[in-house]
């Protein structure tokens, strides 16, 4: 199993660290704005302080009292936020699968994901 990536060879190199950026960056970009929005507005809103408090400081509760208005479409967009927040671990999976494999003959016969899916159930 090769893990190749399909460009053409004569792809400018700029071109693809350019794709890799965005790529990056562009799923958590949504999640540090709302952040950063809730963030400043946190301590302007008295409801919104008092079930910050009420939460012991809870991040995932103070997203989900600022979506209240929106009524149940706000479960879409804490779905979205969780899956691009997930998304950031992706990389460290990935690379501790690869880490895993590096400790001798044994570990690298066992497949990449299990070390993955082993990482996942450790972190949780």
């Amino acid at each position: 199993m090769n893990d190749v990536v399909y460009f053409p060879v004569e792809t400018p190199s700029w071109k693809i660290f350019l794709i890799s950026t965005l790529g990056i960056w562009a799923i958590p970009a949504f999640a540090i704005t709302c952040g950063a929005g809730f963030a400043a507005a946190l301590w302007s809103n008295v409801e919104w302080a008092t079930a910050f408090a009420e939460t012991d400081g809870s991040s995932a509760a103070l997203i989900e009292i600022v979506l209240r208005p929106l009524g149940n479409v706000r479960y879409f967009f804490l779905f979205v936020l969780a899956f691009s927040m997930m998304s950031n671990n992706v990389f460290n999976l990935y690379s501790i699968g690869i880490s895993m494999q590096l400790f001798g003959k044994w570990p690298s016969k066992l497949p990449r994901f299990i070390y993955t899916f082993l990482s996942v159930v450790v972190m949780m």
